[in-house]
């Protein structure tokens, strides 16, 4: 009797516990790091936004500055990249000042320190990813290239590319057109004297 007593409070306990909310036990949920192994670099081309071959100057208080030398995806842009530090419990990339790196950027709004599958070191020629197979700096940029028909180096000055050049090209040009609308109205002046019809 007493055993069916047991069964039945434990029955009761079991059924609170489901049905009514609040009734469990709360267990600080498990966030799971979404990281696969990644077989070629342009496995995470379709996911990204922005691809950015850069050297990181700055990697204090958990965020990452990086200095743009190329974009491979995205637009292209002079300005110093800031990632912010990443809100998930997932291994990060190990990155130091005066790394280069090629980075994958999901969110061009919201870029966050890249996690280890989503950044290659740069360095001697070579791109090495955590877990992945190490190549050579120009097959990664080459495979990422071939998908995105992109290589866009940004201005190096504030001068570069801003525009066109007016005095050796607009002055010159207005110049020569001036002299040959010149001569066109003398010739049908000319023309004009010879046949008034």
């Amino acid at each position: 009797m007493r055993s069916r007593r047991l069964r039945l409070l434990a029955l009761v306990a079991f059924l609170t516990a489901a049905l009514v909310p609040g009734a469990a036990v709360f267990v600080r949920p498990a966030y799971a790091c979404s990281l696969y192994q990644v077989d070629s670099p342009g496995q995470l081309v379709p996911d990204s936004e922005v691809i950015v071959i850069g050297r990181v100057v700055s990697t204090a208080g958990g965020s990452l500055v990086l200095r743009p030398e190329a974009f491979l995806k995205g637009p292209a842009s002079a300005e110093d990249i800031a990632l912010a530090p990443n809100r998930t419990d997932c291994p990060t990339a190990a990155l130091n000042d005066g790394d280069r790196a090629l980075i994958y950027i999901a969110d061009a709004a919201k870029p966050a320190f890249p996690l280890i599958t989503e950044a290659y070191l740069l360095a001697d020629g070579h791109a090495t990813m955590t877990g992945a197979k190490a190549r050579s700096e120009s097959e990664v940029v080459a495979e990422i290239r071939g998908l995105t028909g992109q290589y866009a180096v940004p201005a190096a000055t504030a001068a570069e590319g801003a525009g066109i050049d007016w005095g050796s090209t607009i002055i010159p040009l207005g110049i020569a057109l001036a002299i040959i609308f010149g001569i066109g109205l003398i010739l049908m002046r000319v023309w004009h004297r010879i046949d008034p019809s």
